[in-house]
């Protein structure tokens, strides 16, 4: 059985903290895969302050040439907004029944994710991974969000998807806000990004004022 996990998010942009959450997630449930899925319009978000096309093209550097990192641009080539289960449900279709499939979340998405669509059926599709800092417990989570995801906890080993697993992963201290930040206050923003990223977003001159770089 193959084990294959994925990220999405607005990756505005794309930083080591998404790396780094990939590539110790993989170790820890020995996925073959984790593929990065940026989306063209996040539901509850505003619009985005750089194009799906920039985002996507620094998703693609940031992964290139790893052999466990992938992109996917299916929500980008559909356009309109990106629902999550309809993404799960087609990635279901793509790997079949016999590959266990993980989503990949951290646990500040919690006190929301009872506004996302169809919601608990995602893990009809896949299982729930949901990442948070040692020793953080959030309070702020809907009591229908908690029933639920302590209703699907259990150990992912044997399924193909239906459970709930949290994870705590220290390695998530930044966010895209702060990286988007770092250019407008001339910080090193070269410490937070992958080279390549870096490059591209000064080549195309990204980030340079204080809407983009106040976005959340």
């Amino acid at each position: 059985m193959t084990r294959h996990g994925f990220i999405g998010g607005s990756f505005n942009p794309i930083h080591d903290g998404h790396i780094k959450a990939a590539v110790e997630t993989a170790k820890a449930l020995t996925l073959d895969s984790v593929t990065f899925i940026p989306a063209y319009q996040s539901p509850l978000k505003d619009v985005h302050s750089v194009s799906a096309e920039h985002r996507l093209a620094m998703v693609e550097l940031a992964v290139a040439g790893s052999p466990l990192l992938r992109c996917d641009s299916r929500e980008i080539s559909r356009e309109g907004r990106s629902f999550t289960v309809d993404t799960m449900r087609d990635l279901r279709e793509d790997y079949g029944d016999d590959a266990a499939l993980f989503w990949i979340m951290g646990d500040d998405l919690l006190p929301t994710l009872n506004q996302w669509s169809r919601w608990q059926s995602l893990v009809d599709y896949c299982h729930l991974v949901v990442l948070g800092r040692p020793g953080h417990v959030r309070e702020d989570c809907p009591h229908e969000v908690a029933e639920w995801l302590d209703s699907h906890a259990g150990d992912p080993a044997s399924q193909t998807s239906g459970s709930v697993r949290f994870m705590e992963l220290p390695l998530i201290t930044m966010s895209s806000t702060t990286a988007r930040a770092s250019f407008l206050m001339d910080r090193a923003a070269k410490l937070l990004l992958p080279d390549t990223v870096m490059e591209y977003i000064e080549s195309h001159e990204l980030y340079r004022d204080s809407e983009g770089a106040l976005e959340r």
